[in-house]
């Protein structure tokens, strides 16, 4: 529906709103923004709410849209000439617009319905190669990551098919479709893309900047014949020299913030992972960068190229420079409160050249803005020939103030490439900067242009020279042009870089192995419509140095899509007769179903399960399969990750931190009622559990078929029927939260209450069946962390989720039915008062 019809109220009288034909008109009169809001509520019913707009140009850089809830505060915005999808809205909300001040805007169109948002992405998207990256150039930030776009532009231009994803946290509840400069991309969260890898291949993968987050889209994955190419711009690989890179200014000591180093380890990690992957290149903007980077992480990059970011001889085009412009000195910088921008340096060196001669006869010109501002320039205000400008430009205004000055002030602490250095150096200012930075690659440090980088009086003395020296400021200026020419102009970056892209067709062989007589580790994997997630977790066993030793088992459990056709991929380069894949294709019976076949049919000395969207972590598992190699305990507890797909959150869970790594346990002793003796929170689970598989066939306990919540049941099975325990502090578990349809969302609890019920009691009733047998220690954890928690929740989900009490009664009168279970509801009744 157009909602442009609607009533509406304004935020003032000088909102001036004409309708005509079919759009509205709106002049906002004032010198502040204005709002105008549809007083009519929308209804969304927690569906996803979608927006579409159009709208001319100078609309969309002056008007946005605001979503506002009830109290009429801003939830959401979103950009005019935008298709955007909206989850996890309020029930009812309004739809506004902020217009800016002294601005006329123009829209054709306002419409509002409810959409499925994954059609619509998989329908956008089209091309073999996927670019993600955190920004992109919009209609109000033309100059927003555009070293991308001048990218992806020549992209196009030479034909290659590129799907363009800004993907952020900003966009983890929204989706927008967008447009710049004839260049469609999407603006979406992390599980977005993590989904549409899922069930699009691309041969190709560009990802700007080494964000954990992107590494975490990537995890999952079966991308094995797929070349990822990561490009480095900085920080992303030079993490470790944050002291240098986010020093404020004068400061000496800088301590990193601990938000930030506590991303190191998992950084170091995926690098180091990653740069052992044939199909994987690394990109850096200079080798100064990509030897910093390996220097700080110990490594060295076994595939990577050196790229700089292109420089626009077009844009920034040469012209000879009149010998008066040496005269003329301009600073263009962000005055945010980072000490590697060094404008405390250039303000000094002015200051220097404050007591010499030519000083008197030269002007100088300040651009840019930031935090610190007013404290960095306050130096210079009394001069008159300095002068402040505290604004950004646009590209255009940068080409202008090139022409009309001669010599750029750029010294730096930290710079990989120095892109305004380099494009002033193309435009034939004279670059006056500092040694031991990555410019020093692209604008030859045989001009004589660089400085120690502290030394005032060696800038100071270069620039009093140039001015001196006229026939000198002209033949540097044109040295510094042909330099960049040579180095990042489109021949050397641009080009360099499709070159790239187009040869670069490496693939990774994973092979299968044949599997060993008496093999360490079954692990089974439970299967029901994984089919797009199966190959990535599987893989992650495959690629184990000692694959050889495990058995992994699918189990097929009916699933109505690909899941047994891409379990037999993995085969498909097979030629052996005993591979260490079983796939196991059965009629539907549930979890439980597939747990209790692999159980019957797993010959490891081990046995562990893995769900089919979930996968391991390689590397661990490694040194958990040396381990077990000697180990002899019943039950082996290692750490596991939960996995948040939608707000790309790897959170290490450790629930045995005063466990003694190796030491053997015995079962009876380990709960103490959250004592440090035993188990402090939660004793054995399932992405933490291997169990001897003698044990769970032992037992002869057929786990609940046809029924979620299972879980739970084999973990107190094998508790009851295990002695011994050992711990090793190994994160072996990927466990994946977010998938659509997760029995542990609240849209399925509802929907499967009575599975919840039946295990309820089918736990019951085995502890009674065997609680003779039991030593008190273990009867209290199995009640305690086990059985009780599982009852409260079913208490609580019937009277949270439905407005009778009919589950309530019937759940209640069960439970006091079961003989001898009066101590459970005692402990019951201490947690519920409301228990009759």
């Amino acid at each position: 529906m157009n909602i442009l019809g609607r009533n509406y109220i304004k935020s003032s009288g000088k909102l001036k709103v004409v309708r005509e034909k079919n759009k509205i008109v709106i002049e906002n009169n004032s010198d502040i923004k204005q709002k105008l809001i549809f007083y009519k509520s929308i209804k969304t019913d927690n569906k996803r709410l979608t927006i579409n707009s159009v709208s001319n140009i100078n609309t969309e850089e002056n008007c946005t849209i605001k979503i506002l809830n009830r109290k009429f505060r801003v939830i959401q915005s979103v950009d005019m000439n935008t298709k955007s999808f909206f989850s996890n809205l309020p029930k009812k909300v309004f739809i506004g617009l902020s217009i800016l001040p002294n601005a006329k805007i123009e829209i054709d169109s306002l419409e509002v319905s409810f959409e499925k948002e994954d059609v619509s992405i998989n329908e956008y998207f089209s091309g073999n190669i996927l670019l993600i990256c955190p920004g992109y150039p919009m209609v109000k930030n033309k100059y927003l990551f555009s070293f991308i776009h001048s990218r992806v532009q020549a992209y196009k231009e030479n034909k290659l098919n590129v799907d363009v994803a800004v993907v952020h946290s900003e966009y983890i509840e929204k989706t927008e479709f967008a447009t710049f400069e004839n260049v469609d991309y999407i603006r979406t969260g992390y599980n977005q893309i993590r989904n549409l890898l899922q069930v699009r291949k691309y041969d190709k993968i560009l990802i700007h900047f080494f964000d954990p987050a992107y590494f975490q889209l990537l995890e999952p994955q079966d991308l094995s014949n797929t070349q990822i190419i990561l490009y480095s711009h900085g920080t992303d690989a030079l993490y470790r020299a944050f002291d240098v890179i986010g020093r404020p200014y004068f400061v000496s000591d800088y301590v990193v913030p601990e938000s930030f180093t506590k991303t190191f380890a998992l950084r170091d990690y995926y690098i180091k992972k990653y740069n052992n992957l044939p199909n994987v290149k690394f990109v850096f903007v200079s080798n100064w960068a990509k030897k910093m980077s390996e220097e700080l992480l110990k490594i060295k990059y076994n595939n990577a190229e050196v790229i700089p970011c292109f420089i626009d001889e077009k844009q920034f085009p040469y012209t000879e420079k009149d010998p008066e412009l040496r005269k003329r000195v301009f600073v263009l910088r962000k005055f945010d409160d980072l000490s590697t921008y060094s404008i405390d340096i250039d303000v000094r060196v002015i200051l220097e050249l404050s007591h010499r001669k030519c000083f008197n006869d030269m002007e100088f010109s300040i651009y840019g803005d930031g935090g610190i501002h007013d404290k960095l320039v306050e130096p210079l205000r009394k001069f008159s020939n300095v002068h402040i400008y505290r604004k950004f430009l646009s590209h255009d205004e940068i080409k202008m103030m090139q022409k009309e000055n001669g010599i750029g002030l750029f010294a730096t602490r930290f710079d990989t490439q120095a892109v305004s250095s380099c494009e002033a150096a193309m435009a034939g200012c004279v670059v006056v900067s500092s040694k031991n930075v990555g410019t020093c690659e692209y604008i030859d440090p045989k001009i004589g242009a660089f400085c120690e980088t502290e030394n005032i009086i060696e800038y100071a003395d270069l620039i009093e020279e140039l001015y001196n020296d006229p026939k000198l400021f002209k033949t540097m200026s044109e040295k510094m042009h042909d330099s960049v020419m040579k180095t990042c102009s489109y021949k050397y970056s641009i080009k360099k870089d499709m070159d790239m892209i187009l040869s670069f067709d490496k693939t990774e062989k994973i092979k299968v192995p044949d599997i060993k007589k008496n093999p360490i580790l079954s692990i089974v994997i439970p299967s029901y419509n994984v089919g797009k997630y199966i190959k990535g977790g599987v893989k992650s066993l495959l690629r184990s140095k000692y694959a050889s030793d495990l058995e992994i088992i699918i189990v097929n459990d009916g699933s109505k899509d690909d899941t047994v056709a891409k379990s037999n991929e993995l085969l498909s380069n097979y030629r052996g007769k005993n591979p260490i894949i079983k796939i196991i294709d059965k009629e539907n019976g549930g979890h439980g179903s597939t747990i209790n076949k692999g159980i019957e049919i797993a010959t490891g000395k081990y046995f562990r399960l893995m769900d089919g969207d979930d996968y391991y972590i390689t590397e661990n598992l490694d040194k958990l399969l040396e381990k077990l190699k000697d180990e002899d305990s019943d039950i082996v507890l290692t750490n596991y990750i939960e996995d948040f797909a939608v707000t790309a959150v790897y959170n290490p869970t450790k629930f045995y931190p005063n466990l003694v790594p190796g030491v053997q346990y015995n079962l009876d002793e380990m709960y103490y009622n959250g004592n440090e003796y035993g188990f402090i929170m939660f004793g054995p689970l399932l992405p933490t559990s291997t169990y001897k598989t003698s044990i769970l066939k032992n037992a002869n306990f057929k786990i609940d078929e046809h029924c979620f919540y299972v879980d739970m049941e084999y973990n107190l099975v094998g508790y009851i029927n295990a002695k011994t325990v050992s711990y090793y502090p190994f994160d072996i578990y990927n466990y994946y939260l977010g998938r659509q349809g997760q029995s542990i969302s609240k849209e399925s609890y509802k929907k499967n209450i009575l599975h919840h019920e039946k295990v309820c009691l089918r736990l019951v009733d085995y502890y009674t069946e065997k609680e003779k047998e039991l030593s008190e220690s273990k009867k209290a954890y199995l009640n305690n962390c086990i059985i009780v928690p599982m009852c409260k929740r079913q208490y609580e989900l019937t009277t949270e989720m439905f407005k009778n009490n009919e589950h309530f009664i019937s759940f209640d009168r069960k439970l006091k039915n079961i003989h001898n279970f009066i101590i459970i509801l005692q402990l019951l009744e201490e947690e519920l008062s409301y228990i009759d």
